[in-house]
């Protein structure tokens, strides 16, 4: 799926949702630019997605066709498979990642794990935890206040050396994987001890066999599965963000 027919979708959804009275509410809706809206409804009318309907000398709006509810039906199948297939290399990545710290652990006792992050990596990560030795008895994020599965969101300040909240743990998972560096001068000022804190780039590194001071960068040597897998972990939606053009 290219871009551009994401934006169909995105589009061919918003007008069926009710949102197609303007293109200014769709631009707003979706997150892009209104040149960019003008051009995408130009060509779903060409293939008759769509009907324009006027209210009067400067308004309209926006109707679903027939093979518009068949061609959003097919766009929506093409987009789950998609994200399907981006969740079980992200699953899959993060596993071996999660499996990769629990064998290195050797303490007589289970190895205590705060993730640091409560997003969808984490959520992702929780689901893989399942499948190790590893428990988790923290998690920390920035802006999250929500439980995260039935575990109280802590704030970095409540981090103090090995300790969040006063509960003791062993190690620090970073997943908040588009956050790292942000995170990085938070576990400093909270007096983590470096050798206790687990990255996802870190791990990638240390099962490479790559001299890492020879690399261009933590991506120079990625698999494409684990390319795929941290692109859509670490992108932002394209809603709320302004867009000028659109691939082919």
């Amino acid at each position: 799926m290219t871009t551009r027919t994401q934006y169909w979708r995105q589009l061919l959804e918003a007008i069926e949702g009710g949102h197609g009275h303007s293109q200014r509410a769709l631009a707003a809706e979706l997150g892009i630019a209104l040149g960019l809206v003008n051009l995408l409804l130009k060509e779903l009318q060409e293939r008759r997605f769509i009907n324009m309907v006027r209210l009067g000398p400067s308004r309209a709006h926006y109707e679903l066709t027939l093979s518009g509810r068949a061609e959003k039906a097919r766009l929506s199948h093409e987009n789950l498979a998609l994200n399907a297939r981006v969740y079980a290399s992200a699953r899959d990545w993060l596993r071996g990642a999660l499996v990769g710290l629990s064998a290195e652990w050797t303490g007589p006792e289970p190895c205590r794990v705060v993730f640091a992050g409560a997003g969808e990596v984490a959520e992702i990560g929780f689901v893989c935890l399942q499948s190790t030795s590893l428990q988790l008895v923290g998690v920390l994020d920035r802006d999250r206040d929500a439980p995260f599965f039935g575990l109280p969101v802590h704030r970095p300040s409540d981090l103090r050396g090995r300790t969040l909240a006063g509960i003791p743990f062993d190690r620090l998972a970073v997943m908040a994987v588009d956050q790292e560096t942000g995170l990085a001068g938070d576990l400093a000022a909270a007096g983590v001890p470096p050798e206790s804190v687990f990255s996802l780039s870190d791990w990638r590194w240390s099962n490479s066999g790559v001299d890492q001071s020879q690399a261009i960068g933590p991506r120079a040597r990625r698999s494409p599965a684990e390319a795929l897998a941290m692109n859509a972990l670490t992108r932002r939606s394209t809603r709320g963000s302004v867009r000028t053009g659109v691939g082919r």
